[in-house]
């Protein structure tokens, strides 16, 4: 379900939409046993309710969640998957949301079965502010990434645009890698001098 507008909603509400995942513990016979609620949805009017799926040992409820005041939230059993003997009647269970640091808890009691059973407390699984930073510290991380690597692409396609031009304009052009490529048309210089040259070269000088 798609909320319109989260921030005119009930705290309740609100802190349901956050972080769906709570977890915690119930009270049975004065032994502490494990359990949580996900939240699946909420609706977004004042008279809606939160639909959650209760979890512990061997059971699984879906519950509804609801207030009259927007201050103590009451869970009530709607529909049963599993069970174990602590829940042989209809399970209910009326809280409070009291933040502490920088999480939510779920503090209050179980009302149904009125017998063994007496506290329950669920703690949210993250604080907000973990949730908020986490978030904006991913997408910095991935825009910083996204933009360095479009830059490089986008540099070397200048790089190639500009070297083509270049050449296509005779700024730049081929030059030999070795010596061996080039070739003198007018062929090998000779500097050997025949007997007869040098004979002729040759000056008697008389005084």
């Amino acid at each position: 379900m798609v909320i319109a507008d989260v921030a005119a909603m009930p705290m309740w509400k609100t802190e349901f939409y956050h972080f769906r995942n709570w977890e915690g513990n119930y009270m049975y016979h004065g032994e502490s046993h494990p359990c949580s609620i996900a939240v699946q949805s909420v609706q977004e009017d004042d008279s809606g309710v939160a639909y959650v799926s209760f979890v512990a040992e061997n059971t699984h409820l879906d519950m509804n969640a609801f207030s009259s005041d927007n201050i103590r939230i009451m869970f009530r059993q709607n529909a049963v998957y599993n069970t174990n003997h602590h829940f042989y009647d209809v399970f209910e269970f009326v809280v409070e949301l009291v933040p502490q640091g920088r999480v939510q808890v779920l503090i209050g009691n179980i009302t149904r079965p009125a017998s063994n059973f007496s506290t329950i407390r669920l703690q949210s699984e993250k604080s907000r502010g973990y949730e908020n930073h986490s978030g904006a510290s991913g997408l910095s991380v991935g825009l910083a990434i996204g933009i360095s690597v479009f830059l490089f692409i986008v540099c070397i396609v200048v790089g190639i645009l500009i070297l083509r031009w270049g050449i296509r304009k005779g700024y730049l052009r081929h030059v030999a890698r070795s010596y061996k490529n080039f070739r003198n048309p007018e062929g090998a210089a000779s500097f050997d001098n025949t007997q007869s040259d040098t004979r002729d070269s040759n000056v008697d000088v008389h005084i």
